[in-house]
């Protein structure tokens, strides 16, 4: 099915869809190194690096948010 579709698409569409992936790759790979260097500069313990997480994915996704919320 993925063949099919990439066979489909003209050149300049694959370039684009190519340099959206590595972005992709590129600020994820960024954000995790971040991640790393916060929790050993600030020594975060298990649950806060667990908090800090959800923060990062509920910024990510307000419907998330949203959902995990206590009532």
């Amino acid at each position: 099915m993925k063949a099919e579709i990439d066979g489909s698409l003209p050149m300049n569409k694959k370039h684009n869809l190519n340099k959206i992936n590595y972005r992709k790759k590129k600020r994820k790979a960024y954000r995790d190194s971040t991640k790393a260097v916060k929790i050993a500069v600030l020594g975060m313990t298990q649950d806060q690096v667990s908090a800090f997480d959800s923060n990062q994915e509920a910024r990510e996704d307000p419907k998330l948010c949203l959902k995990n919320q206590k009532w």
